[in-house]
């Protein structure tokens, strides 16, 4: 029990409400399935889309969770996971390509070092 209560007080003081659910109850289990479900859906529509190696999964799911924790919700009230939690509005600044091909459609010496300077910043 002592095991238990140092866990349950360590999550605690670092902000995280542990929560306990029902076993076997299906009404809970079709809501956390349907989450589950999700992330790895998000994962395979990257992996479709971008054409990188299975071998990058584990960075489909860090980039699934990302956007998911970004995306707004209409059952929090438009805002996003990363809002509620942090109480500030998202970055999206750092928001990149996913394994998408680019291509210059300016050849360089078309344009000036500080027009590409511009771009680059």
């Amino acid at each position: 029990m002592l095991k238990i209560s140092f866990s349950l007080s360590f999550l605690a003081s670092i902000g995280t409400l542990h929560q306990f659910s029902c076993v076997e109850s299906p009404k809970q289990n079709s809501i956390v399935e349907r989450k589950h479900q999700h992330l790895p859906n998000i994962a395979i529509a990257l992996y479709f889309q971008s054409k990188v190696p299975i071998s990058f999964w584990g960075d489909y799911v860090t980039t699934a969770t990302f956007l998911i924790n970004r995306t707004p919700s209409p059952l929090l009230k438009h805002n996003s996971p990363f809002n509620i939690l942090f109480k500030k509005e998202p970055d999206y600044h750092a928001l990149r390509s996913f394994g998408s091909l680019a291509f210059a459609s300016t050849l360089p010496h078309q344009e000036t070092s500080s027009e590409l300077e511009q771009y680059l910043q």
